[in-house]
């Protein structure tokens, strides 16, 4: 089944992405012919020049929803509408039918070079390219110079390739960067906001079932770690009255009902660790002192 996925997903990219390309094919095809169908009389056919104007209308409206919402997902980071441009747009492209024109692309080109130097690729160019210096040396005894110097050159221009490489693909990468910059980023490394987002979801949770799934997750003690400001009191009251609520089933009242037991025999050692950690301050703090 995991050797299923990423297949089933480059599957459903290719298809949608032909999908979308059929119709596009077709519309194009619609309207053009519409066009030349309507401007083909000797009089002005008007409903067809306006069935074909309502089409370039219906057209040009899709086409500007597309591009909407690809900045949508350009400018806010795990947008709904993400896909595989937006994506490729912000340079995370490791997705998919992109993931698998790489991979692919990475095994031909490892391929291809693993099978140049079976064959003896290199050593074969290295010795084509001391023959051709030799003839070239020989035809051109006189010019010896000249031509290491031209080899030099040669040289040189290869040693210099990655650095005109770097110097063409500057702009893309400086772009890559601007959008990255101006890109609204979510606060998914913060886990008070991770918290406050769980409680709120449980508060407002309608389905029995996704709370007997979700009751497992909650536990007193990490409300206690990430507690970091007003209304968390309220939203831990909300959480315990939901999941105690006469919809829920009996298993999720006694999952609550154990986790208010290793709350309370995880009380006193986190007490004793709070108390380390204050001696340890304060022997810290008299080391300084003294120092």
């Amino acid at each position: 089944m995991r050797r299923a996925e990423k297949w089933i997903k480059v599957l459903m990219e290719v298809l949608y992405w032909l999908l979308l390309a059929s119709i596009g094919l077709f519309m194009t095809g619609l309207l053009f012919q519409l066009r030349n169908l309507a401007t083909s009389f000797e009089g002005r056919a008007t409903i067809l020049l306006a069935t074909w104007e309502v089409g370039v209308v219906l057209a040009a409206g899709i086409a500007a929803t597309m591009i909407g919402t690809t900045y949508h997902a350009v400018r806010y980071e795990a947008s709904v509408f993400e896909g595989l441009v937006s994506r490729a747009i912000v340079g995370d492209i490791d997705i998919g039918l992109a993931k698998g024109l790489k991979v692919t692309y990475g095994t031909l080109q490892n391929l291809s070079s693993r099978g140049w130097r079976k064959i003896g690729g290199p050593v074969v160019m290295k010795r084509a390219k001391r023959g051709w210096a030799m003839i070239k040396r020989m035809v051109w005894s006189k010019g010896e110079s000249k031509s290491d110097e031209r080899l030099g050159d040669a040289s040189g221009d290869q040693s210099s390739e990655p650095s005109q490489w770097i110097r063409a693909t500057q702009p893309l990468r400086n772009g890559l960067e601007w959008i990255q910059t101006c890109r609204i980023k979510v606060k998914r490394d913060s886990l008070d906001e991770l918290m406050n987002a769980y409680l709120e979801l449980i508060a407002d949770a309608s389905d029995p079932i996704l709370l007997e799934r979700a009751a497992a997750s909650f536990r007193y003690r990490d409300w206690v770690q990430l507690q970091h400001g007003d209304g968390m009191m309220d939203q831990l009251g909300k959480v315990y009255s939901r999941l105690m609520a006469t919809d829920t089933s009996f298993r999720v009242r006694e999952t609550v009902n154990a986790q208010i037991s290793r709350f309370s025999a995880w009380i006193p050692e986190r007490r004793k660790q709070m108390e380390r950690n204050r001696e340890d301050r304060a022997w810290a703090d008299s080391q300084t002192r003294q120092g």
